[in-house]
């Protein structure tokens, strides 16, 4: 019992947490800007690979870092290309990211370092005491530099949504893209922007990933990327909420460890893997029963002239199309959720209070 409460626990579930947090929190950016970002496992993957061959090629870990990131990045804005520009659902880009990413690394690591599980040992960053005790395993943690930059990058994010310009452009670009581009404001530009940011925290999330264990090897997000989708899905898009349900995940995959470590050899002690897998499972499953589970914008207000408002019906009367929008659009006087999906499409609500349909996101109803 008494390892459970320990410094060494607390620093392994420190040090399992950040690529999780990173992620997740890079999800909220996207989720926030109106873009589900199902390929954070391809660009915690991508980000791992690329900061480790970086840092390999070079030898310095700064480089690796940077390296990583900026692949974090391309991915994300990738990602995002397809979706916001090319109109391709962002489930199907994101599950081709990650198939993408998951192959070529794996080709990349026979093509560099003539193996397809592992690359060569790096560095990377070592600081702090090199003792095995729970005090010199938190120190550790608590001194590496990608570490604190994703502490650092996750803290900043709920300031940064809700009080800059940037932020508040986000946060309308996911409640209300036509309002944004009423107010002669470019939506892709703008979720691009918000992706671009994402794929620097995941990024940070995969470059840790990788540095931690000095060396990348095939397929080492494991996973990490769909629990962080969880965790964003579960906090309602709330940037702190999310790192929190990362630290809780990470927790149990810290005891899962220890557990293993006191069942090995017992009969169904490797039962105790599936720990952390299972509890997101239950989460996920409590969380849907509160609506829309994962952010989705209808496309129900988009159109090429103002004759595609038209169209629409009564709902979208004397509503005008700009940048791909129809604007001023919306029902009033509705009273039951199905006469705002029969009007406006799926993921939109009433709100009981002023008798108007609203998104799911804008109003927080589904959360």
């Amino acid at each position: 019992m008494s390892q459970l409460f320990s410094l060494t626990m607390l620093a392994e579930t420190l040090r399992i947490a950040v690529p999780y947090a990173c992620a997740a929190v890079g999800g909220v950016w996207a989720e926030r800007a109106g873009v589900m970002h199902i390929g954070l496992e391809g660009v915690l993957l991508g980000s791992a690979f690329g900061g480790v061959a970086a840092a390999h090629a070079t030898g310095s870990a700064t480089v690796g870092v940077a390296a990583g990131v900026g692949l974090g990045v391309a991915l994300s804005l990738l990602h995002g290309a397809l979706v916001v520009k090319a109109g391709v659902h962002a489930v199907v880009s994101g599950i081709a990211l990650n198939l993408f990413v998951y192959a070529a690394t794996r080709l990349a690591l026979r093509g560099l370092y003539d193996s397809a599980s592992n690359s060569p040992s790096i560095e990377g960053f070592r600081f702090g005491p090199t003792g095995a005790s729970g005090v010199d395993m938190l120190a550790r943690v608590l001194l590496d530099p990608v570490t604190l930059l994703g502490a650092a990058a996750i803290a900043a994010t709920p300031w940064i949504l809700a009080r800059t310009r940037f932020g508040l452009r986000v946060r309308a670009a996911g409640e209300s893209p036509s309002a944004v581009a009423a107010a002669g404001l470019s939506v892709p530009r703008i979720r691009l922007a918000a992706l671009a940011v994402s794929g620097v925290l995941a990024g940070l999330g995969g470059v840790h990933l990788s540095f931690d264990q000095h060396r990348f090897e095939s397929g080492m997000s494991n996973g990490r990327g769909f629990i962080a989708l969880a965790a964003v899905v579960v906090s309602g898009w709330r940037a702190g909420r999310a790192a929190l349900a990362c630290g809780v995940f990470a927790a149990l995959e810290a005891l899962q460890i220890v557990l293993q470590d006191r069942t090995q050899g017992a009969t169904g002690g490797d039962l105790v893997q599936l720990l952390p897998y299972v509890a997101t499972l239950l989460v996920l499953g409590l969380s849907a029963s509160g609506g829309c589970s994962v952010l989705v914008d209808s496309d129900a207000d988009q159109c090429s002239v103002d004759a595609d408002c038209a169209a629409r019906g009564d709902a979208f009367a004397g509503s005008r199309c700009e940048a791909g929008l129809c604007v001023g659009a919306g029902v009033t006087g509705c009273t039951t959720n199905q006469e705002c999906i029969g009007a406006l499409g799926d993921y939109h609500v009433c709100n009981k209070a002023t008798a108007t349909c609203v998104s799911c996101l804008s109003a927080r109803l589904c959360v």
